[in-house]
């Protein structure tokens, strides 16, 4: 695109943890205009790009993706976080989540996954609304013998999954996953957590993805965590 990606703005200064006003004063502009951009109300300059590309610190390229970051094609996303988690600090984490899930995707532009399953969309009301019996419906999908899972990643990995760890700065957010239209099936989990509690996430957003596309009624934590 000719002209920088609004959305990508927006994505990059969420990610660095950064409010409009606060980047607008680190480059020396009115917060106002950093609205404009974002808005896409007034295209940003290159000089502004410039701006942008040495403070957010990522390449030029980044802010002319022409991606959807919300929207009908955007990645739906799930998380698992504590109550008392600021929702700033989620705003910034799952912005992260966001860019690691475009920057998977562009890695894997170039390859040809060939996986031995794959993600599947199960619809509760199938299943009696009972999150156990599709969970014993991955396993079978999968070829999972019954009893305990020795590498759940693997698993994840060999039906085409991407699970990624980071710090999220924060113990009280445990990890987010999404399942966008072009790409993997990204988890993204807190590096900070215990390794039984990282295991747990990446079994409760495996919940979410695979029941959760589809339309459902209940609480869907307490699906995922069923599931788990």
């Amino acid at each position: 695109m000719d002209t920088a990606n609004p959305e990508m703005v927006s994505l990059a200064r969420a990610s660095r943890g950064l409010t409009q006003s606060r980047l607008a004063s680190l480059i020396h502009r009115s917060p106002g205009l950093i609205n404009k951009v974002e808005h896409g109300i007034q295209a940003a300059s290159q000089e502004l790009v410039g701006q942008l590309v040495a403070t957010l610190r990522y390449r030029e390229s980044f802010f002319f993706r022409g991606e959807h970051v919300a929207g009908t094609d955007s990645a739906c996303f799930h998380h698992r976080k504590r109550a008392s988690m600021p929702s700033s600090l989620l705003d910034t984490t799952e912005a992260r989540m966001f860019v690691t899930q475009l920057q998977v995707r562009t890695l894997l532009d170039e390859l040809e996954i060939i996986s031995d399953n794959e993600f599947l969309n199960l619809d509760l009301d199938d299943y009696d609304e009972n999150p156990a019996r599709v969970a014993q419906a991955v396993r079978a999908a999968w070829h999972l013998p019954r009893g305990p899972i020795p590498d759940l990643i693997r698993v994840i990995e060999a039906a085409g999954g991407v699970v990624v760890y980071s710090d999220f700065g924060t113990p009280k957010l445990d990890g987010m996953s999404c399942w966008p239209k072009a790409g993997p099936p990204l988890f993204f989990i807190n590096s900070r957590s215990p390794m039984d509690r990282r295991r747990h996430t990446i079994a409760h957003e495996l919940g979410h993805l695979v029941m959760h596309a589809l339309p459902h009624r209940g609480n869907p934590e307490d699906h995922a965590a069923t599931f788990a």
